[in-house]
């Protein structure tokens, strides 16, 4: 077919080969009756492939006024992916192109063009006079074929479009799970490690080796508490967990006091830059969000400032807030720079930043994995040079889940026992109370434990979250079907992961964060009835 018709193949779809070859026949009725159309075959693709073993010409030959046309099309069978049918297509506007064509199917094809096809390509070559196609109608018939294209085009630029959005989010949640195991294991080891350096300033801090001794024992156990908010706040960085939220405060006095905060810096930046920067209010949401009010706060300034830093020449920051059936959005919009695509994708990326290695950091991090953890979402929508808008929606107080109802369980005159696996977090626990003056028992797993339970008649249990053998869940249902009245304290590094109620279902009365301060876990346990 190539040689006959003299015009290099091409392949395409289905759609854009039916395009060309309906041009065809709608120019051939313009031509009237001085032209003759031959059509033979369609394009369709049909059954097995064995059953497609012949060529299945599809073919539109076109003689008349200024016009001699060839289209020649041939199903390709290896080429076919996802089941749609491709051709291969010749298409000649000239005279000796459409003789050469009509001549290929009459003598190579014959198998495959029926009588009467046959018929209409002899009186085709023997009864009309050829002339070259004229630009006009050329043109014309190509048009049809260059829109097929172009819609063919566009649909295939969705599917990359679409495509490589899928691959985004597949990409950031395995970052995200790469964060989530980083901040865990680091959590685990170090707040155990402060869990012994806390318990061992306090047991030193209840000796009488002086003021200068109890001093620096304080000293360390604040030194400890630091660093445990410090290891809290960098595992909501990376978390996407959900946890119990409590109501705190209404979304528009939150954002009406991080504006206030938020006032100098956008005046100073107005200043500097000499152009100012407008801000708009439209606050219609008076609900309680899931949502502490510092976290949020912080999280509504770190978007204040990046939308103020987005506009360079000033511009008009206007923030939204509404009521959406039980929850609570959000929306902060700038009229600054705009982002790119690929830049947008990576905004809430830890230490992600366009303004250089010295301002990286996790503020925007941190909002997303704030507002997520809290049953929340934000998503960003953005267009250079057209500015930005974050949009965050937050559970109001009627989404809250069921807080772990008030333990009535009092703790008993026996032993306390402490469920810990690590041999020195256990060890110092366990001096700490006895230095407290309770009996303990330590146990380092949960078969331990329930053998402790046994043999002794327990007034209180202390256990770690991660228990070896079984669940600390696992370990409070079994010891309750033993008949264990003892009040059972959860002690884990992570409290806001923990369900409540799940943990109420299974027996547990308190969950307490480690390491833990011995006036607070005097404290806690005097909601048990314990006095120091």
């Amino acid at each position: 077919m190539t040689e006959a018709s003299g015009v290099q193949p091409i392949t395409c779809t289905r759609a854009v080969a039916a395009s060309l070859a309906d041009g065809i026949v709608e120019v051939a009725g313009d031509l009237g009756s001085g032209s003759h159309l031959v059509t033979l075959g369609e394009l369709e693709v049909r059954g097995s492939r064995e059953s497609r073993a012949k060529s299945e010409y599809a073919a539109r030959l076109l003689a008349g006024p200024g016009a001699a046309i060839a289209f020649l099309a041939e199903p390709v069978h290896d080429a076919t992916p996802n089941g749609a049918a491709h051709y291969q297509v010749t298409l000649s506007l000239s005279a000796a192109a459409l003789e050469s064509a009509a001549r290929h199917l009459l003598d190579a094809a014959e198998e495959d063009v029926p009588h009467e096809g046959r018929q209409s390509l002899a009186s085709l070559l023997h009864g009309v006079p050829f002339e070259d196609t004229t630009p006009s109608l050329a043109a014309r018939l190509l048009v049809g074929g260059h829109s097929s294209i172009v819609r063919e085009l566009e649909a295939a630029r969705e599917r990359d479009r679409t495509r490589v959005e899928v691959q985004a989010k597949l990409e950031q949640t395995e970052r995200n799970r790469a964060y989530v195991a980083l901040a865990r294991g680091l959590g685990h080891h170090y707040n155990n490690r402060l869990a012994v350096i806390m318990a061992r300033a306090d047991l030193l801090a209840r000796t009488e080796a002086g003021d200068t001794v109890a001093t620096c024992a304080d000293e360390i156990s604040q030194a400890c508490k630091s660093c445990t908010d410090f290891l809290v706040r960098f595992n909501s960085y990376a978390s996407r967990m959900p946890i119990n939220p409590v109501p705190r405060d209404k979304l528009d006095d939150v954002v009406l006091g991080a504006l206030a905060a938020m006032q100098g810096f956008i005046e100073a930046c107005s200043a500097v830059r000499g152009d100012p920067i407008r801000v708009h209010t439209d606050l219609a949401c008076s609900s309680v969000v899931m949502m502490p009010k510092d976290d949020l706060q912080a999280g509504v300034e770190a978007l204040v400032a990046n939308a103020v830093e987005a506009m360079p020449e000033g511009g008009t920051l206007t923030i939204r807030s509404r009521e959406d059936g039980g929850w609570a959005t959000l929306e902060i919009e700038d009229t600054g720079v705009g982002m790119s695509a690929s830049v947008a994708s990576k905004v809430f990326n830890p230490f992600y930043t366009t303004k250089g290695p010295d301002r990286a950091g996790l503020s925007l991090s941190h909002v997303h994995s704030a507002v997520v953890q809290h049953g929340g979402s934000i998503d960003v929508q953005t267009d250079e040079g057209k500015g930005t808008t974050f949009h965050l929606r937050l559970p109001g107080a009627s989404l809250s889940a069921q807080a772990m109802p008030h333990s009535v369980r009092k703790a008993g005159d026996g032993p306390v026992l402490v469920v810990e696996d690590e041999d020195d977090v256990r060890t110092a626990l366990c001096d700490l109370l006895e230095a407290m003056g309770f009996d303990v028992i330590g146990a380092r797993g949960g078969r331990q434990a329930q053998e402790a339970a046994e043999e002794h008649a327990l007034g209180l249990v202390l256990t770690d979250l991660g228990v070896p053998d079984l669940s600390a869940f696992e370990l409070a249902r079994r010891l309750r079907a033993t008949g264990v009245e003892a009040p059972i304290i959860l002690l884990t590094g992570w409290v806001r992961e923990v369900d409540s109620a799940a943990a109420s279902d299974a027996g547990i009365d308190m969950v307490l964060t480690k390491p833990i301060a011995a006036e607070d876990l005097v404290t806690a346990l005097k909601a048990f009835g314990v006095e120091d």
